[in-house]
C-alpha cells in the first residue's frame, strides 16, 4: 500500500485498509476468541461449554435451560424448513434457530445439531467480542469504499462509460447476460422455496444479497471472456473490446470480492464461522486472486489480454459446474 503510495489516493487506500482490518479481525478472533458446544436436554439446566473432544472449555456466567426443541416441516411435506430451539436465559425466553442466533454478554448462541429423540439440542457457543467488530468493519469499509471506487470519476470504469466514443451497442447484450445470470439464481431459489425443497440454512436474507452480487460479478466476467474472444478472432476490433474490458473487469472484481464477504457473514450466522475452506469458498478465492492479476500487474497487449480473459473464465467454470458436480461440500445444494 505505501509503495504503490496508496495514501495518495483515499478511496484506493481504505479499500486496500479494509483488509488489514480484516485480517486482525481474524486475528483476534483466532487468539482471543473462545468457541465450543453447549448440549441442553428439556427442562434441564446447564451452563458447560466443550469442544470437539468433550474437553471442558469454560462454564457460562449464566445458566441456559431448554424449554423445547422443535423441528419445523413445509406444510403438508416431510421436507425440514427450521431447527428451533426455545430456551431461557435468566428468565428471557429465546427462539435460536437456522440463521437465527441469541448474542448475550458477548456470547453468540447458533443451532447445531438435534438429539435423536427430538428432546435435546446442542447449540453452537461463541465468545469472540473484538474480532467479531474488527472484522465486520473491515467488511463495511471494503463495501463501501469499492462501490465509491468503481463509481469515482478518476476510475478507468467510469472513463470508459462516460467516453464520447463508446459504443452504445454493447449495454443491452451485457444487461441481459448479467440479468439472466441473476434472475436464474432468484427463480431457482423462489421455486425451491415454494415446493419446500430448500435446507433450513438457506432461508436467509442474506442468501439473496449473496448471489445476486456473486452472479452479478459471474455475469460480468462471461461478457469479459465474450470481448476477450470477439478480440482475439477480430484483429480490427481488439483495442476497443480491451478497453471495454478492462471497465468491466473492476466492477467485475469488487462485486465478486463484496459477494464473497457477504457469504462469510452468512456463514458466520449460519455455521459460526466466517470460512470453512470448503470447495466452492476455496475456488471463488481463487478466481478473485486470478482476476486481480491484471489490476495489479497491468497487460497492456491486447493479445495477451484478451488470452488472459478467455483463460481466466476457467476458474469461473470450475468454481460452478466443477464444484457443484464434482466436489460437492457445504454449497453442494448451489
Amino acid at each position: 500500500m505505501w509503495v504503490k503510495r496508496l495514501q495518495h489516493r483515499r478511496v484506493l487506500f481504505v479499500f486496500h485498509l479494509a483488509f488489514v482490518f480484516i485480517a486482525l479481525g481474524a486475528a483476534l478472533t483466532h487468539y482471543f476468541g473462545r468457541e465450543g458446544y453447549i448440549h441442553l436436554r428439556e427442562g434441564e439446566e446447564n451452563n458447560v461449554v466443550i469442544d470437539n473432544r468433550g474437553f471442558l472449555v469454560e462454564r457460562l456466567p449464566f445458566d441456559v435451560t431448554l424449554v423445547e426443541f422443535k423441528v419445523e416441516n413445509y406444510e403438508e411435506t416431510n421436507a425440514v424448513k427450521d431447527y428451533i430451539s426455545h430456551i431461557r436465559i435468566e428468565g428471557e425466553d429465546i427462539d435460536i434457530s437456522m440463521n437465527n442466533i441469541y448474542w448475550s454478554k458477548g456470547y453468540r448462541f447458533l443451532q447445531n445439531s438435534y438429539d435423536e429423540d427430538l428432546r435435546g439440542s446442542t447449540l453452537g457457543v461463541i465468545y469472540d467480542p473484538w474480532g467479531l467488530v474488527v472484522t465486520y468493519l473491515g467488511y463495511i469499509l471494503m463495501m463501501i469504499s469499492g462501490v465509491v471506487w468503481v463509481i469515482s470519476r478518476d476510475s478507468f470504469f467510469r472513463q470508459v462509460i462516460d467516453s464520447k466514443n463508446i459504443s452504445k451497442r454493447y449495454a443491452m447484450p451485457i444487461c441481459v447476460v448479467v440479468g439472466l445470470f441473476v434472475v436464474y439464481w432468484i427463480v431457482k431459489y423462489v421455486i425451491g422455496w415454494s415446493e419446500g425443497s430448500l435446507p433450513p440454512v438457506l432461508m436467509s436474507p442474506l442468501l439473496f444479497i449473496h448471489i445476486v452480487i456473486i452472479m452479478s460479478a459471474y455475469g460480468l466476467l462471461a461478457v469479459f471472456f465474450i470481448f476477450g474472444v470477439i478480440g482475439l478472432i477480430k484483429i480490427d476490433k481488439q483495442k476497443e473490446m480491451m478497453r471495454y474490458g478492462k471497465a468491466l473487469l473492476y466492477p467485475a472484481v469488487i462485486l465478486l470480492a463484496i459477494g464473497i464477504f457477504v457469504g462469510a457473514i452468512w456463514a458466520s450466522i449460519s455455521w459460526g464461522s466466517y470460512w470453512n475452506w470448503d470447495p466452492k469458498e476455496v475456488w471463488a478465492l481463487i478466481t478473485l486472486l486470478v482476476y486481480l492479476y491484471p489490476i495489479h500487474y497491468k497487460i497492456d497487449e491486447a493479445k495477451r489480454f484478451h488470452a488472459f480473459a478467455i483463460i481466466a473464465f476457467l476458474t469461473v467454470l470450475i468454481t460452478y459446474f466443477g464444484v457443484n458436480y464434482l466436489l460437492g461440500g457445504l454449497h453442494s445444494y448451489a
